[in-house]
């Protein structure tokens, strides 16, 4: 059996509650989970699939893909509230550092691939869609989307 690749994650911690699970080798692998257990537990399996994600678009080596995730605690950091906006409050000591030429490519290149793939799905979706809501109080369809629109230029 192949060894795991073991990814550091970093872990936000909602003072009152909930848990935004980190990884930022692979920054699309971000998500919330109702604490640090579950955060833990999931972490594998949504890094898993960021990794063959990122071999699909030619990001990542799908020989390295296909090696099995564990995720190992790097960092925690407690703010304030209950995590579950998704809007992230905490800075890790790794973006401390400056990035380099390599890393600033291929962020971008993750960009341009993940806005390509919501750009095909939302090919077709009728108007009256931005405005659906999976629930009271969360956002809205073309909430999410302005959010990752703000995020790409933040970036």
């Amino acid at each position: 059996m192949t060894a795991p690749v073991v990814l550091p994650v970093y872990l936000e911690m909602g003072q009152a509650g909930g848990c935004m699970c980190h990884c930022l080798v692979h920054p699309g692998a971000t998500f919330k989970a109702p604490g640090e257990e579950a955060a833990l537990a999931l972490a594998p399996a949504i890094t898993q699939a960021e990794r063959a994600w990122l071999a699909c678009h030619g990001l990542l080596d799908p020989a390295a893909a296909c090696r099995p995730v564990a995720v190992e605690v790097a960092g925690r950091v407690v703010t304030g509230g209950r995590v579950t906006s998704g809007d992230t409050e905490a800075f890790f000591e790794p973006w401390h550092r400056p990035l380099d030429d390599a890393v600033l490519d291929l962020g971008l290149r993750v960009l341009a691939a993940a806005r390509e793939d919501l750009m095909r799905l939302m090919r077709g979706l009728p108007p009256a869609m931005l405005d659906w809501r999976p629930a009271p109080g969360k956002r809205s369809l073309g909430e999410v989307l302005e959010h990752l629109a703000n995020t790409e230029a933040y970036y």
